[in-house]
C-alpha cells in the first residue's frame, strides 16, 4: 500500500466531525509508526531488553523518591544478574559493581559490612 493510500484510508476512518488538528495527529503517528519500522529495519532500533531495562529503572527511581520524600535516608538496590549493588542517598548514587567492593550500613546500620562476593556467591 503506498503512503497516499494508508494516509487516504486512515483520514476515511476518522469520526465525520473530525477537526484538522485531527488528521493531522493521525497522519503524524502513522508517520512516526513508519519511520520507526524503518529504522528497526535498518537495525537502527533500541533492542527490547533496553527498554524493559529502562523502563524498570525509571519506576525504581519514582518509587526510590517517593521513598526519600517520607524520610528513607538510604536504599540499596541489588542486581543479582549483574553482581552488583546501587546505593541510594539524598547525596547520590554509588555503585558496587566489584566482588571486592563492601557494601557499608553506614549511619542507618552501624557496623554492617557485607563484601558483594559474600553477598553474590558463586
Amino acid at each position: 500500500m503506498s503512503t497516499k493510500e494508508i494516509a487516504i484510508r486512515s483520514i476515511r476512518e476518522l469520526p465525520e466531525d473530525a477537526t484538522w488538528e485531527d488528521v493531522q495527529e493521525r497522519i503524524n503517528f502513522i508517520a512516526g509508526v513508519r519511520k520507526g519500522l524503518r529504522e528497526l529495519d535498518e537495525g537502527k532500533g533500541i533492542p527490547h531488553e533496553r527498554v524493559r531495562e529502562e523502563f524498570a529503572e525509571t519506576i525504581i527511581e519514582k518509587k526510590l523518591d517517593k521513598s526519600f520524600e517520607h524520610g528513607t535516608e538510604v536504599a540499596w538496590l541489588v542486581d543479582p544478574q549483574r553482581k552488583a549493588v546501587s546505593v541510594y542517598t539524598l547525596d547520590g548514587i554509588t555503585r558496587l559493581t566489584k566482588l571486592s567492593d563492601v557494601l557499608r550500613g553506614d549511619e542507618v546500620l552501624r557496623g554492617f559490612k557485607c563484601r558483594l562476593s559474600r553477598l553474590f556467591r558463586a
